[in-house]
């Protein structure tokens, strides 16, 4: 069983947040930041990764999946870049994978939100998300991690999370 989290660490947890979500909006900005689109190569059938396009701050010690949060932006008129879309997976890079290839309204949620709930605006709304920027964040700790997607995405008022029971 899990310890508690006491209120100071819960506040430690908010705090780092804050300073994460500024963070990303600047990496978000940079020029050298990626689409969704320059992780992956698609042929043949299969979405691979593209290893060697991938920042090493993302990658884990073996070089493989990590798990944290993700950050989707896209470039306005004036060339800033606004966030969109936060999302958090134990496995990050099969997780944006999916948004941009994913082929059910669960793996592309996403791309399915974006087309109004409507399964055959998929493959439209996956061409503009592979188009946005995104940078991920890893984090390791569970309760870090699920406070991070709530904080983060209120924070800078994400046009498309919803954090809506079902």
């Amino acid at each position: 069983m899990r310890n508690a989290l006491s209120p100071e660490d819960l506040k430690k947890i908010i705090d780092k947040c804050a300073l994460d979500a500024k963070t990303l909006v600047n990496k978000l900005n940079q020029p050298e930041c990626l689409k969704l689109g320059d992780l992956y190569t698609h042929g043949s059938g299969r979405t691979v990764k593209r290893k060697h396009a991938i920042p090493k701050d993302w990658l884990s010690n073996n070089g493989t999946e990590i798990t944290g949060l993700y950050l989707f932006g896209e470039e306005v008129e004036n060339g800033q870049i606004i966030p969109l879309y936060t999302g958090i997976s134990r496995t990050v890079f099969r997780r944006l994978r999916q948004h941009g290839w994913g082929k059910s309204k669960s793996e592309a949620s996403f791309a399915y939100r974006l087309s109004n709930r409507n399964i055959d605006g998929l493959p439209a709304m996956q061409s503009k998300i592979k188009q946005l920027r995104v940078v991920v964040l890893p984090i390791k700790d569970d309760d870090e991690l699920y406070i991070s997607e709530f904080v983060v995405a209120k924070l800078l008022n994400t046009a498309h999370n919803e954090f809506r029971t079902h």
